[in-house]
């Protein structure tokens, strides 16, 4: 299996599934918006320069003022101007004190070489910086989960969104967040699968709150969101064993995803995975030469729910051929032999919301 796959996303009337992948795939109809039909935002033009849309958010919840928030949009080529066809969502989150403006063309998730059919939307933390951090204000001030239930509710508004194919990503802190997203059912049962590079997670002696420890898991009866995880094994920033020192320490990436493989009824089997434990994955491939290690769960019957590739020599960055310069490429320790987007798409191809699992006609493989 190549790491160097297609572009993202299969347009919401083809079936989600790629010649190259020979795993399972679910299929749903598309589940338009109350936004189809509307007018389009003025500014907001199919295949133009991306745009920022503020929207009112609460600072805390409950009962808090309202504050207000930007996201970064940008609208796929193929988008219709009448706003009456459906189309997948995608949030990327950027990380710690990170512009949207960066976390965009790092991902490149607006070309459309890249995502030909997605809306990419870039949300905004305040001084650019998400909860989850220790440095970030705790969710009694700023509520983050809220922020991006409330971008989905806009979205949802304005545009014409496939409700069953709303997908998160996230770089370091923004990785963070979708790991966040992964342990809520409320906010996190509206997204089809999400995916963090690099990302973060904080012990709960590590933050002023519990959020990816014992904070984490409520209201996941019966959700299953699919994650994948993308970690290099020399990251000096989010070390992928969980030492940071002197920094706070965040979760060794196996315990995190092991518990995320539990939250999905992927098993409760425990093994070794390169000297740290978590939940046993199904299946491990060797790929890219040795350098890339990808461990899989199946969870009822459906593999590839929860995905790890650990990638050897990366450091603190985001895979991908194209050459930044300045500090993204002096943390990753510069380009790669494949693009992480591309794999982060190809993987959210396969993925709809679970409520729509039961509409599906059938399993392809």
């Amino acid at each position: 299996m190549s790491l160097q796959t297609g572009t993202l996303f299969s347009y919401p009337q083809a079936a989600y599934a790629t010649a190259a992948n020979l795993l399972t795939s679910i299929h749903a109809p598309a589940s338009p918006s109350s936004g189809c039909g509307s007018k389009l935002p003025i500014d907001l033009i199919p295949g133009a320069a991306s745009i920022n849309i503020t929207i009112d958010s609460p600072l805390s919840s409950p009962n808090a003022t309202l504050q207000k928030r930007q996201y970064r949009i940008h609208l796929p080529e193929n988008y219709s101007t009448s706003n009456d066809v459906a189309h997948p969502l995608l949030l990327t989150f950027n990380g710690q004190y990170q512009s949207t403006r960066s976390i965009e063309n790092y991902t490149q998730f607006s070309l459309p070489s890249i995502n030909p059919n997605a809306i990419a939307v870039y949300p905004e933390g305040i001084d650019n910086q998400f909860l989850g951090d220790p440095a970030a204000p705790n969710s009694s001030y700023v509520n983050d989960v809220q922020f991006v239930s409330d971008v989905l509710d806009d979205l949802e508004s304005r545009l014409c969104v496939d409700t069953n194919r709303i997908y998160g990503a996230g770089f370091s802190n923004g990785g963070g967040i979708t790991g966040l997203l992964a342990c809520n059912g409320t906010v996190g049962g509206r997204f089809a699968a999400l995916a963090g590079v690099a990302a973060a997670y904080y012990l709960d002696e590590s933050l002023t709150e519990p959020l990816f420890g014992t904070g984490c898991g409520k209201d996941r009866e019966n959700v299953t969101i699919p994650y994948l995880e993308i970690h290099g094994d020399v990251d000096k920033i989010i070390a992928y064993d969980g030492d940071n020192l002197p920094s706070p320490n965040t979760f060794p990436i196996p315990e995190f995803l092991g518990k995320i493989a539990k939250l999905n009824g992927c098993g409760t089997d425990v093994k070794s995975v390169g000297g740290l434990t978590g939940a046993e994955s199904n299946q491990t491939q060797i790929l890219n030469g040795g350098n890339v290690t990808r461990h899989a769960w199946t969870c009822d019957d459906l593999e590839d729910v929860v995905v790890h590739y650990k990638v050897k020599g990366l450091g603190h960055g985001w895979p991908s051929t194209t050459y930044f310069g300045g500090i993204l490429d002096e943390y990753r320790n510069g380009p790669t032999t494949w693009n992480a987007s591309a794999v982060i798409g190809d993987w959210f191809g396969r993925w709809s919301l679970k409520s729509s699992w039961d509409k599906r006609d059938n399993y392809h493989d």
